[in-house]
């Protein structure tokens, strides 16, 4: 069992057809027929994609390929992320996005039976607004302290140039004196990044 054969069986929305090579695809339109073709059969071309995006494929952060996933034994993955939507991916993102994450040297076992525990986390595919209070107006100042741990969240934040410089204002906190900065994002051909800073 591969990768894709693990997924199929498990994760509700995923959608794999197999004609040559896998072309993955998450929550297609209802009603629609899967194939998964076997070896000489033939699969009618309209139904691989029928106007649905396929999935962009990472693993360890970096783009790859279905086959390159589906040769790897299942007991080298340390956990997997599925994204429903992947701004400024091939196709502007809307098929989604599989982030495949392998284990590190000695965590590898190749005796193992299982590589992943399904776990479903609520809430990822909710848009929210980010609450911070306002303090320039009056009404909401009082006595007690702010200890928010979390000063400002912007998200769909989009870069042009090279060096662009984006200003951003927040209230602080009554108690924080240095920050922590975490700025996590894709490059326009694909590649994930994630940078840390703490400025004082």
């Amino acid at each position: 069992m591969n990768i894709f054969e693990y997924l199929q069986s498990r994760v509700a929305g995923i959608d794999i057809v197999k004609i040559d090579t896998y072309h993955i695809f998450y929550r297609k339109s209802l009603g629609q027929r899967i194939y998964n073709s076997q070896p000489g059969e033939v699969v009618p071309q309209n139904l691989i994609g029928a106007g649905h995006n396929e999935m962009n494929l990472f693993l360890n952060e970096m783009p790859v390929k279905p086959e390159t996933l589906a040769s790897i034994p299942m007991s080298d993955f340390a956990y997997l992320k599925i994204f429903p939507t992947f701004i400024g991916a091939v196709g502007g993102g809307s098929g989604g996005a599989l982030a495949v994450y392998t284990k590190k040297g000695f965590e590898t076992n190749k005796n193992s039976s299982k590589a992943f525990h399904i776990v479903s986390y609520q809430g990822y595919s909710i848009i929210k607004e980010f609450y911070y209070p306002d303090y320039s107006i009056s009404k909401i100042i009082n006595n007690e302290n702010d200890k928010r741990a979390t000063l400002l969240w912007q998200a769909n934040t989009y870069i042009n140039d090279v060096n662009a410089k984006i200003p951003i204002r927040f209230y602080n906190n009554d108690h924080t004196t240095a920050y922590k900065i975490v700025i996590e994002g894709i490059t326009d051909d694909g590649k994930l990044l994630r940078i840390e800073k703490i400025i004082k």
